[in-house]
């Protein structure tokens, strides 16, 4: 994966080792940021949510980041899709995590994926907040800061770090 996006795998990895690591217990992460990133190898994608995961088809051939891209940087990530430590989504339990704060591109082959990580984390009762940029790609911030949605996704990116340091949910 590239710098980025790899970072933010390192940030699930964080989240669900410090839950079960008794060294965090009396620290607990404040939350968890999410930017528009991968939950899922493709070829991980559990049977029982496959016709919920439609991005990827539908957005195969995006602009900025298609799945021919994805697919070279997942080789350059050398984890097995299996893996929960590369598919986040895969872990048995979400519950107890910290709160998390998730960015999702309508045109991004990983909308879907993003979209399903949310619901279970809200479903395994950890308090998420999620963004939704429709129309544009994955990393469309980066290609095109002068629209109107890269200012929105700065601003709603401070806003949810604000959200997970307040402590409330």
């Amino acid at each position: 994966m590239g710098g980025f996006e790899r970072r933010e795998a390192v940030c699930f990895l964080i989240a669900h080792r410090a839950h079960a690591d008794l060294f965090f217990q009396d620290k607990p992460l404040t939350g968890q940021h999410l930017s528009i990133t991968p939950t899922l190898r493709e070829e991980a994608y559990p049977e029982k949510y496959k016709s919920e995961l439609l991005s990827w088809e539908a957005n195969k051939n995006a602009d900025v980041l298609n799945v021919e891209t994805i697919r070279f940087f997942f080789k350059l990530y050398q984890g097995p899709g299996e893996d929960p430590e590369v598919s986040p989504a895969l872990y048995p339990s979400h519950a107890g995590l910290a709160p998390a704060h998730i960015q999702v591109c309508g045109l991004d082959p990983v909308r879907d994926e993003g979209l399903l990580y949310e619901r279970l984390l809200r479903e395994a009762g950890t308090p998420t907040r999620l963004d939704v940029y429709p129309g544009v790609p994955h990393s469309f911030q980066v290609a095109a800061p002068q629209i109107a949605l890269a200012s929105k996704l700065l601003n709603d990116t401070f806003d949810g770090f604000r959200w997970l340091l307040a402590g409330d949910k």
